[in-house]
């Protein structure tokens, strides 16, 4: 169970790095010369402050984790709203960045679970992460299409790893693991074949 967990974090942190470099070189395609500067490094001020709040008020005793659910699941829908225009689309990665971020670390610090689950889960994180940069950064601009795709079928795969580890240590999740083994084994097979096509 340890190693699916494992081996499911690793292929959601590819895709989940990876997936945004690749965005951000994309959008810098079609960015203007006269365009102004994103000043995008000042978007780490709100995420400090929204997971630095959830830890002081859990450190209070206060439970917060559904309003840093709630706050990091708006931050994702805004970011990817933000694409759906040229005007605001280069803002779309600092908030989905900022969403995807906070949800991470509010949920590892909902866990409870002990030091060595969680430096497990932060290796696998950056252990994946790694791979993510260094596929996203070394790609050509005529492989980005189906390297999304690529990136987008390991979290398919990583859904049913979590859905047979599920089942593994509880079977009476057994409907919610067939569900989930279905939704991601379609998922990977359906980027695969698109993955193959634009291959081809």
């Amino acid at each position: 169970m340890q190693a699916l967990g494992l081996a499911a974090v690793v292929m959601s942190s590819v895709n989940i790095v990876g997936g945004f470099i690749l965005t951000s070189r994309m959008l810098e395609m079609f960015k203007r010369p006269g365009d102004p500067p994103g000043y995008e490094a000042y978007y780490a001020a709100p995420a400090a402050a929204l997971v630095g709040g959830y830890f002081v008020t859990k450190g209070m005793g206060i439970d917060t984790i559904n309003m840093a659910y709630v706050a990091s699941g708006v931050l994702c829908i805004g970011g990817i709203a933000a694409m759906s225009s040229m005007e605001t689309s280069r803002i779309s990665p600092p908030l989905a960045i900022l969403g995807v971020s906070s949800g991470v670390l509010t949920t590892m610090g909902s866990l409870g679970a002990d030091a060595s689950v969680l430096a497990q889960i932060t290796a696998g994180s950056v252990a994946g992460g790694a791979v993510g940069y260094v596929m996203a950064n070394g790609l050509a601009p005529t492989q980005l299409p189906e390297t999304v795709a690529l990136f987008h079928s390991l979290v398919g795969a990583a859904a049913v790893t979590t859905s047979i580890g599920s089942y593994m240590m509880d079977p009476h999740h057994a409907v919610t693991a067939w569900i989930g083994t279905a939704i991601g084994s379609c998922l990977s097979c359906a980027r695969a074949i698109g993955f193959a096509g634009v291959v081809a």
